[in-house]
């Protein structure tokens, strides 16, 4: 039998401190209930009490430091700078309190729940946050780069201001969090997530990847993204006017009717990418590639598109005026109907007769 969780637990009702120091003296705590507790202050270090209930208790400052307290549930308990330095609280029940000054130091909160807590003045540094639920949580202003996120329930949370790092929102509904320009996600994993419409203006996502996520009509103004992916998403109606984009890869992604104008992509993948009624007005866009993306009826006035590759690529209808092309390789584009008065086209590159006869062999 799994010693993380009791085999049958105790049923003692803890009702005062004097109590509670008696059963924590002879080992007694697994399981128990406390009700109504004053134990302000308290050390409870290393004490056993998995599946223990905590009812109305007055536990501020208390110290639970590596205790096991799995499946623990704590209901209208005053948690305030309450310390859970390396403890275990897989599975616990912490929703609905407020955590100010609270120490989770290295703590254990896999499948915990803290939806609708306060935790804006807590501490999480290395504590591990898998499939936590921080559903309408606030964690506004909270430094979590140090902690594992991952799978973390996050709707309705208020991430205002929260800093993350390689935390892992695969598959994660983002859509009714929080955010702000202060928000942070640095190396961070959305692959699959919803972030449906939402305003992401001006957010670091240096390094982060959105492989197949939804973006559809979001707002990315004036993020930074250096060698953000972009793979297979969807970003259909989206803002990334002003984005600082260089290296980043779109390959694949669905980019119809976007708004990436004044953007700064150098050196970015846009190969295979679906960008049709796309504007990339003023944008940069020195060495991009964009090997065989559909692009029909985009607007690239002014764009700078020196060294860019365009082969194959889909270019019917669109705008190239006042553009700069100079070197840009648009081997087999297709180019029926462009617009290109006044584009910059000194030393372009069109059909290559023998990468034609390679290609066709």
């Amino acid at each position: 039998m799994s010693t993380d969780q009791p085999a049958s637990p105790a049923s003692l009702l803890i009702e005062d401190q004097a109590q509670l120091l008696a059963a924590a003296a002879s080992g007694q705590l697994l399981g128990c209930e406390l009700r109504g507790v004053v134990a302000n202050g308290i050390d409870l270090s290393g004490q056993d009490l998995r599946q223990a209930r905590f009812v109305a208790c007055e536990l501020s400052e208390a110290v639970f430091d590596r205790a096991r307290l799995s499946g623990a549930r704590f209901e209208k308990c005053n948690l305030r700078g309450v310390s859970f330095r390396s403890s275990d609280l897989a599975d616990s029940d912490l929703s609905e309190h407020a955590f100010a000054n609270a120490d989770f130091t290295g703590a254990n909160l896999t499948l915990a729940h803290l939806g609708s807590s306060d935790l804006t003045q807590a501490c999480f540094d290395d504590a591990q946050l898998v499939g936590v639920v921080l559903s309408a949580a606030w964690l506004s202003g909270l430094d979590l780069r140090s902690a594992r996120v991952v799978c973390a329930k996050l709707e309705g949370a208020d991430l205002r201001g929260a800093r993350f790092h390689l935390a892992d929102f695969s598959d994660a509904n983002l859509q009714t969090t929080k955010l702000d320009a202060s928000t942070s996600f640095d190396q961070c994993l959305f692959e699959g997530s919803d972030l449906s419409h939402l305003d992401l203006r001006k957010l670091n996502l240096h390094n982060s990847n959105f492989a197949k996520a939804k973006l559809v009509g979001c707002d990315l103004s004036d993020a930074r993204g250096l060698q953000v992916g972009f793979a297979e998403a969807d970003l259909s109606l989206a803002r990334l006017v002003g984005f600082k984009g260089e290296r980043a890869d779109f390959s694949g992604a669905t980019l119809s009717g976007a708004d990436l104008g004044s953007g700064e992509f150098r050196d970015a993948e846009f190969g295979g990418c679906l960008a049709q009624r796309a504007s990339f007005k003023q944008a940069k866009l020195d060495h991009a590639r964009f090997e065989k993306a559909d692009l029909s009826e985009c607007s690239f006035r002014s764009a700078s598109l020196v060294w860019a590759i365009l082969d194959h690529a889909k270019l019917d209808k669109s705008v190239f005026m006042d553009a700069n092309l100079s070197h840009a390789s648009l081997h087999r584009a297709s180019v029926g109907g462009c617009h290109m008065s006044r584009a910059r086209l000194d030393d372009i590159r069109y059909n290559d007769p023998e990468r034609e006869r390679a290609e066709d062999f």
